[in-house]
C-alpha cells in the first residue's frame, strides 16, 4: 500500500502520544485523514490498558 508523501512524513515524526492532550490526539489524527472519534479509542487504549508499546 503507497501512503501519501504527507503520511510517510509524519510517520517518521513520531509523536509521543501520552505527552499529547486529546485535542492535541484528535488533531494529529484528523491530519492523518482519520475521524477524530479514533483520539479517544487510542486514550482509552493508553490509559485503561497500560500500553506502553505498540509492539
Amino acid at each position: 500500500m503507497q501512503l501519501p508523501q504527507d503520511c510517510e512524513r509524519s510517520f517518521l515524526n513520531k509523536p509521543n502520544l501520552k505527552d499529547m492532550s486529546l485535542e492535541e490526539i484528535e488533531e494529529f489524527i484528523s491530519d492523518l485523514g482519520k475521524e477524530k472519534y479514533r483520539a479517544k479509542q487510542i486514550m482509552k487504549w493508553l490509559y485503561q490498558t497500560g500500553a506502553t508499546s505498540f509492539d
